[in-house]
């Protein structure tokens, strides 16, 4: 298999980047029409390819061993020995010699281990359907000493995974996605019952009934330890709750003088399901749609230098973590683009998680990763598609995304929504260290997922991307695994974005091709300007 000129038996290929030295390996999968792989011949390939390694090293040693000591007596005595020195030394050592061999021929196994691992995944779909067994049901309504014991034996399984998978994702050899994904997958199916109601097929959550019939059991497990989050923030805010939620444009340094504006009231309550400014919830999953006659904010700021790839729309999400630091709240950028004729275009940047803890006043906690997981809609969801609508986008202007680990949670689930879909025409989503391999994404809006493979964030869904036409997932894998934790880092995914244009693979031109004209930036004469949204749960 020859990097960048196809597959073998449809195994992606590691696809070539344009000639210059760097150190990432970087693997393709969709965009195209889904393909079978025998991943038994990809691990006998590699097999032999370690085999190989292993005779080129044999070959070596003999090789030294004879150029050290045959050669080196019969020099003296045979002068027609030294071109037979000289080509024997340079096939050892210059160049792409013996002695490197083994060391790229074990590269090229490690490359088909990882492809292997991954397409093993892949086979796994998530499984809906909700069929608890009958002893769950015997201990739900068996005496509460036993339904303790079997709880003590849940909490003891959840421990035991998490040791075990502490232990896996310090070992290199294995991709720590691939890992994640695993031991979520596992544990899954124990804690969807968290919730001792989940057995009748809902779960409260925030008060809100929720049917859970349909889900995978990792969105129930999801919800479940929501729930329990939820009580536990409930307890260390001293049983303050923040039903409420506001978006508020922000005036930006440089930015022309305007009316003051008031916080906005989103159309629609956060996932706690009490009645807000506007009326009750809308049906799971739904967005806000925009208003009739919305006014765009007047607080634009115009970019001098504005993003002209999809790695420099990446890279401004720093700007905005150093912005929710301060403020304290969750934040989005909506860049307007105008173009001399007077189209409009788009891009949305949304940054990952800032919180660790939940329901604050931050939205970007973990409430809303387990919610958005769990396929119920969060703070941060309304708080987006809110924000657009302020931004004055109108329906048929093309929209770019670029976000970051839950902000492309959020992306998927909103793109996914039929109601936000018939309002806003979202043209391309970038997400970074996003795990939304369970989200089912619509033909229409081209995505492109960029994982490291170190990088345990993206298996927290338990499931693989599924290879699509219009998900293509961008692999990379550095050739020294960085530490634990470092991989899902956002400037090793600017920097991951930043090779997309010198991947040899139709697929990922055609995005970076799509994304340029949704973006508009790189249009002769084209105006951009920032506007800035700050998102706060409210009382």
């Amino acid at each position: 298999m020859s990097p960048g000129t196809g597959a073998v038996d449809g195994a992606p290929e590691w696809a070539a980047p344009a000639p210059r030295p760097w150190t990432t390996r970087v693997m393709v999968t969709g965009g195209s029409s889904p393909t079978r792989v025998d991943t038994a011949e990809l691990a006998a390939l590699g097999a032999r390819l370690e085999e190989a390694a292993t005779l080129v090293e044999t070959a070596t040693r003999h090789t030294r061993a004879a150029g050290g000591h045959v050669l080196e007596y019969a020099y003296p005595l045979i002068p027609s020995f030294t071109p037979l020195t000289d080509r024997l030394n340079a096939a050892l050592y210059l160049g792409q010699s013996l002695m490197t061999l083994p060391g790229r021929l074990r590269s090229l196994a490690a490359d088909l281990e990882i492809q292997r691992q991954w397409y093993d995944e892949a086979e796994r779909r998530a499984v809906r359907g909700f069929r608890p067994p009958l002893w769950r049901f015997l201990v739900y309504l068996a005496p509460g000493p036993l339904r303790a014991a079997v709880g003590a034996l849940d909490v003891l399984n959840v421990a035991g995974h998490v040791s075990t998978a502490a232990a896996s994702l310090a070992d290199p050899r294995v991709p720590r996605a691939i890992v994640m994904q695993e031991h979520v997958a596992a544990l899954a199916p124990d804690l969807q019952y968290l919730k001792p109601e989940s057995l009748v097929g809902g779960m409260l959550v925030g008060g809100q009934w929720v049917d859970i019939r349909d889900k995978t059991s990792v969105e129930r497990a999801a919800l479940g330890v929501s729930s329990i989050l939820g009580t536990a923030s409930l307890v260390a805010r001293g049983g303050r709750r923040l039903p409420g939620l506001a978006v508020i444009p922000v005036r930006a340094p440089g930015a022309p003088p305007g009316p003051a504006a008031a916080p906005s009231p989103a159309g629609v309550p956060g996932p706690r399901g009490v009645p807000g400014p506007r009326g009750g919830r809308p049906p799971r999953g739904a967005a806000p749609p925009p208003r009739a006659g919305a006014v765009p904010t007047t607080f634009p700021r115009p970019l001098t230098a504005p993003p002209t790839t999809a790695a420099q729309a990446l890279g401004r999400i720093a700007a905005l973590e150093r912005h929710v630091a301060i403020s304290g709240t969750g934040v989005v950028e909506i860049l307007r683009t105008t173009t001399p004729e007077g189209r409009r275009h788009w891009t949305v940047v949304v940054p990952g998680t800032q919180e660790e803890s939940g329901g604050g006043v931050n939205p970007m906690d973990n409430e809303t990763n387990l919610l958005a997981m769990g396929g119920v809609v969060s703070d941060m969801e309304t708080g987006v598609a809110t924000a657009m609508r302020q931004a004055g986008i109108a329906p048929r202007e093309p929209v770019a995304m670029a976000v970051h680990s839950q902000g492309g949670i959020v992306a998927a689930r909103l793109v996914a929504d039929p109601v936000f879909a018939a309002h806003f025409h979202v043209t391309t989503v970038l997400t970074a260290g996003s795990p939304i391999g369970a989200i089912e994404l619509p033909a229409s809006v081209a995505v492109l997922s960029l994982e490291d493979v170190n990088d345990p964030t993206v298996g927290l869904d338990g499931n693989p991307n599924v290879p699509a036409p219009g998900h293509v997932t961008v692999a990379v894998a550095p050739e020294r695994p960085p530490h634990l934790g470092d991989a899902h880092h956002l400037p090793g995914y600017v920097a991951a974005a930043d090779l997309l244009p010198d991947i040899e693979d139709d697929a990922v031109r055609s995005w970076l091709a799509l994304n340029a004209r949704a973006m508009g930036t790189t249009a002769p004469g084209a105006r951009t300007d920032s506007l800035l949204f700050e998102i706060r749960r409210t009382r």
